[in-house]
């Protein structure tokens, strides 16, 4: 059954690369699942793969697609892309029905992590941990220093989309990195799989992002309590992007906690955060196509992302050419009180 599976997961990313080669992105967008059409219209998947071709030199060749371990219910694959200069990846999530329900394009095919200098493995163990019970309780990471301690701890929050304990975004694994890091230098870490990267296919429809966070990361100050090795009033918060935006709330709720960490967090609502985000990239190739693509997403929209909304779960292709994770989430503009001229920014 599984391999029946695989080799329909095979074909269709065989056919989806075969169509982005061709440049037929009205075709293209025919595998997509419904949430990622509503999120990546043809021009948008256009745009990225113009730019991602154009970056590593044109594209010479398309390889053959190798699956490898997804999420609940997903099939993911990856197909190379040879260029001219490099190469990426075209990275698929592919569902029983036979539609793509995520897709990035990963600049980083080749390079894989490696620990940070500052990081002795000798001077630290991990072990697997579980988070919460129910259908939506999630895994994690615990490092623990060696020794007796008490040791101070900390609990790792990822930024906003559906990442894993690591945060990874292809080679890189900045929240591993830091734990490794804190772990070495005698601080109990504790990260985890988000909900939306552990149980995509499980949660409800009206999930939000404080729903995403503090289950989890409640369960996790308590656990660490728990723990002999670790010092019960001296449990911290590590949060980076929304995960900085949220540790407050989940201090809030928890006042055995005894200091924030909070790593670029966001200090502006998401719906304006999204526009600079946009306007900065465009910035960066400056063009016709890219800075067009700015101003068609943003001068008349029809959606915009929400501070409290439902957050979504997979990776969507922006319309400006870079992968953004679709935890930055979209709601109608009628929900939105005040609709600025946006296309003025970009």
């Amino acid at each position: 059954m599984r391999m029946d599976a695989e080799s329909r997961a095979l074909e269709v990313a065989r056919d989806f690369a075969a169509l982005l080669r061709a440049a037929s992105f009205d075709e293209t967008v025919e595998f997509f699942a419904p949430p990622l059409l509503a999120a990546v219209p043809a021009e948008a998947l256009r745009l990225a793969w113009a730019a991602e071709a154009a970056g590593h030199g044109g594209v010479r060749a398309v390889e053959e697609p190798v699956i490898e371990a997804g999420e609940a219910g997903l099939m993911r694959v990856r197909t190379p892309v040879t260029c001219a200069n490099g190469r990426f990846t075209v990275v698929a999530s592919v569902g029983d029905d036979g539609l793509l329900h995520g897709l990035r394009l990963d600049p980083h095919s080749d390079a894989e992590w490696q620990p940070p200098h500052y990081a002795d493995e000798d001077r630290f163990t991990e072990r697997d941990v579980t988070l919460g019970t129910g259908p939506l309780a999630v895994p994690g990471t615990l490092s623990l220093p060696a020794g007796p301690g008490p040791w101070p701890a900390v609990v790792l929050l990822s930024g906003g989309g559906a990442f894993d304990r690591d945060e990874s975004s292809g080679p890189n694994k900045p929240l591993k990195d830091l734990a490794w890091g804190l772990a070495t230098r005698r601080v109990a870490v504790l990260r985890f799989d988000k909900a939306t990267f552990a149980h995509p296919d499980r949660l409800p429809s009206d999930f939000t992002m404080a729903d995403e966070y503090l289950p989890s990361a409640l369960a996790a100050v308590r656990l660490l309590r728990q723990q002999p090795e670790v010092a019960p009033d001296r449990i911290h918060l590590l949060g980076h992007s929304m995960g900085g935006k949220v540790a407050p709330r989940i201090a809030a709720a928890d006042p055995s906690v005894a200091g924030l960490v909070l790593l670029a967090a966001d200090t502006q609502p998401m719906h304006e955060a999204a526009v600079r985000v946009a306007r900065y990239l465009a910035e960066l190739a400056p063009g016709r196509a890219r800075t067009s693509g700015c101003r068609r997403s943003y001068g008349r929209p029809r959606w915009w992302p929400g501070r409290n909304s439902p957050l979504t779960h997979r990776h969507i292709c922006c319309p400006w050419g870079s992968p953004l994770p679709t935890g930055s989430t979209c709601v109608p503009t009628t929900r939105w009180p005040r609709q600025p001229d946006w296309s003025a920014r970009c």
